[in-house]
């Protein structure tokens, strides 16, 4: 669990620090894949997330296999917070403690930076 909680930590730094971030678009939405920490409550099915990387190397890295397809994009740190509560709002909002976290995480590193 730390060592999950580090590479978040890394991952909004570097975010903030840059104001970018980058993604694979597949079939004109993001690359996808299901959480191994964050679970829907009534059912136990593992939350949908949208993958998201620090620089372009790591998203390069995995077009592999369902996203060998994927194209590079990148978004502003203003995007990247714009997609984080659309995407909250999805799914009946089975995504919004895991997106309320990263928001908050990023939202707190900014302010700090300010």
């Amino acid at each position: 669990m730390i060592k999950k909680l580090l590479f978040m930590k890394k991952f909004i730094e570097t975010v903030v620090k840059n104001k970018e971030v980058f993604y694979l678009e597949v079939d004109e939405s993001f690359a996808m894949c299901s959480s191994v920490s964050f679970y829907i409550e009534e059912t136990n099915e593992a939350i949908p997330v949208a993958l998201f990387f620090e620089d372009k190397d790591a998203a390069l890295a995995c077009k592999t296999e369902d996203w060998k397809d994927g194209i590079l994009q990148s978004a502003t740190l203003e995007e990247f917070i714009e997609i984080c509560f659309w995407y909250a709002g999805r799914n009946n909002g089975c995504g919004n403690r895991l997106l309320k976290l990263t928001f908050r995480a990023v939202k707190n590193t900014y302010l700090q930076r300010l």
